[in-house]
């Protein structure tokens, strides 16, 4: 009969049974259980590289690079290519094109100081300095003193002639970056500009006109490029010009000011005026409704062309004896002195260059009135034709 194992035999079988987890239940593992047999297995593998689990476990692993290092890189690419894209399109004014690829870029990089103020300064150049100096503003919100905002901001100011803030911002940039060569650049000009401009206006008020025309003069080489503020520049020399009785030299001054800023109104009122003052009714009456269609609520300009449609048809039924400036109903004799002398005074030959073209016209009036006063039978129907015209107006 055979006796049942000892309690300790069957601890000992108990222990020698491998035991699994119900997760590592379908997993086998070869490796050994003892340390002593682990440091020989690797022994032995060390020195025989033939064998493939010790050269997998042996190889180096190689670098990749982290999944997040990989976009950011592309983005970066991505950014300066539109950056690069969008300085080429500006360098041939193509302001539009350089705003929309700036877009772009802010799209990949939205929280991009630096590339918000680059496309500040493109909207400024494709005249929108409202929305320039808008993003100016919220960056300088954020930070007083960071010195692009305070540049942009100072362009935009330098612009609407606001030069003693320009010069303010320029000083402001300069002061967080010294060697900031563009606030260096604004800030001379802002300072030449208001010298120049504030010199002009003390001769002007001091009824030095020919002083005051020259200073004018000399502010208009300082920044040939600034057509807003030249264009100022060229409207007090069209008022200096009428002051001295050269209308037609204002005339000049204004379509020079008007080129450069066709919006402005004070220079196409000013243009008016001595169209009306040289009897050019119909540019008269062409500035005025010009002026209303940009100020159409403005009830004195109405006015003002109103006036000025009035002396167009006035100017239609001419006195003839006021255009040879001669005595109405005049004789023969006189109305041939006459003639004479406007011919000579009006003569495109001798009129200088700016005024040719009106005295080219005044001749063609003065020959006009001398051909139908110095026949008879014309003079005669023309004279009856005033006289009733007088009646009915008196």
């Amino acid at each position: 009969m055979e006796l049942p194992p000892s309690p300790s035999r069957l601890k000992r079988r108990a222990e020698d049974m491998p035991v699994f987890s119900e997760s590592k239940s379908k997993q086998r593992t070869n490796t050994p259980s003892t340390p002593k047999l682990v440091i020989k297995l690797n022994s032995k593998y060390s020195s025989s590289s033939q064998h493939p689990k010790q050269a997998a476990s042996t190889a180096q692993p190689a670098k990749k690079p982290k999944l997040e290092d990989k976009p950011r890189t592309m983005i970066t690419s991505a950014v300066q290519r539109l950056v690069s894209q969008a300085k080429d399109a500006a360098a041939k004014r193509c302001f539009k094109d350089a705003i929309s690829l700036m877009d772009r870029a802010l799209q990949l990089a939205p929280r991009a100081v630096g590339l918000q103020l680059q496309q500040a300064l493109y909207q400024r150049l494709a005249g929108k300095p409202g929305e320039a100096e808008r993003t100016a503003a919220a960056v300088l919100r954020d930070d007083g003193m960071h010195a692009q905002a305070l540049y942009v901001r100072g362009v935009c100011l330098y612009d609407r002639l606001e030069m003693e803030h320009a010069i303010a911002d320029f000083q402001g940039c300069l002061q967080s970056k010294p060697d900031h060569k563009h606030a260096k650049l604004g800030l001379r000009l802002c300072k030449a500009l208001k010298a120049a401009k504030d010199a002009a206006t003390r001769a002007f008020k001091a009824q030095q006109f020919e002083k005051a025309y020259t200073l004018y003069q000399k502010a208009l080489l300082i920044n040939p490029r600034h057509g807003l503020f030249n264009s100022k520049l060229h409207l007090n020399c069209a008022i200096i010009n009428a002051k001295l009785g050269k209308y037609e030299a204002a005339i000049v001054d204004c379509g020079k000011a008007l080129d450069l800023d066709p919006n402005y109104v004070k220079a196409l009122l000013k243009r008016a005026e001595l169209h009306l003052k040289t009897e050019q009714y119909e540019a008269a009456v062409s500035d005025y409704e010009a002026a209303t269609k940009k100020e159409p609520t403005n009830s004195k300009h109405q006015e003002l062309l109103s006036h000025a449609k009035l002396k167009l048809k006035e100017s239609k039924c001419k006195d003839l004896y006021k255009t040879l400036e001669c005595a109405k109903y005049a004789g023969e004799s006189d109305i041939k002195k006459a003639y004479r002398k406007a011919a000579l005074r009006w003569h495109p030959d001798r009129v200088p260059g700016e005024g040719k073209e009106r005295a080219e016209a005044k001749f063609k009036e003065i020959s006009k009135a001398y051909a139908i006063l110095s026949d008879p039978i014309k003079k005669y129907s023309y004279d009856v034709e005033l006289r009733m015209k007088e009646l009915a107006e008196f």
